[in-house]
């Protein structure tokens, strides 16, 4: 259950137009779907886990949300919501109808990319019917101890479209080698339900506060790694 909770909160960003301007993401709430895989070391064994999450992105509010599945490859899935509000600076994670409360001690996802980020230049999807700009990311804005990130976003809208990281990520055994790849689907702008995403559910109403531990270590660490792939 460790390997739970190093891998899940790692995921969000943003993109430029064709100036490579760092700022330039229009729509303030979206919502999408992030799809991925996950490789890392867990106490010297290699584990492979897949990630599928709906989620809401809310720049104003300041709050990420989202639920979905976790499955570790050849052996279980776990059902995972998560509700990030940062101006009380706290994370619910909800594992399997538990519950668990945390402090949000990293840094708010931004609209923006990060000012180390260095711009590697655009490429086509289709038959050039979608223009993609490619960005280069230092490990230290993707949370990892050593390593980098790569992400990808649309020109001139700025939606953000895939991101791949790869090096060594802080768990309770130590640094522990990873790898994630996903993409963003099915983006549309605004937030029609808040409450869908932001409302906490009957499992959390008697909050007891605790530190991430609480939650399976490789869930704690995809959800590490959500936060980088918004922003």
């Amino acid at each position: 259950m460790k390997i739970f909770a190093t891998v899940c909160t790692l995921l969000i960003f943003v993109a430029v137009g064709c100036s490579q301007q760092r700022c330039c993401q229009e729509d303030k709430q979206y919502e999408c779907t992030l799809g991925g895989s996950v490789g890392r070391v867990q106490n010297g064994t290699a584990v492979g886990l897949q990630l599928y999450y709906d989620m809401a992105v809310d720049f104003t509010g300041q709050r990420v949300g989202g639920a979905g599945y976790i499955t570790v490859v050849g052996n279980v899935s776990f059902a995972v919501q998560f509700i990030q509000l940062w101006k009380q600076k706290k994370q619910y994670t909800i594992v399997n109808d538990v519950c668990t409360v945390a402090p949000l001690d990293r840094p708010e996802p931004s609209p923006c990319i990060p000012s180390s980020a260095t711009f590697i230049g655009y490429s086509t999807q289709g038959k050039n019917e979608l223009t993609i700009q490619s960005w280069s990311l230092a490990a230290s804005d993707v949370g990892l101890i050593d390593g980098h990130g790569y992400l990808s976003v649309s020109n001139v809208t700025c939606v953000p479209l895939g991101v791949s990281l790869m090096g060594r990520q802080k768990s309770e055994q130590g640094p522990v080698p990873m790898l994630f790849s996903g993409g963003h689907l099915n983006y549309t702008s605004g937030i029609p339900d808040p409450g869908k995403w932001f409302d906490l559910p009957s499992s959390c109403t008697q909050e007891k506060l605790g530190d991430s531990s609480t939650v399976p270590e490789f869930v704690q660490g995809s959800l590490n790694m959500l936060r980088k792939t918004i922003f």
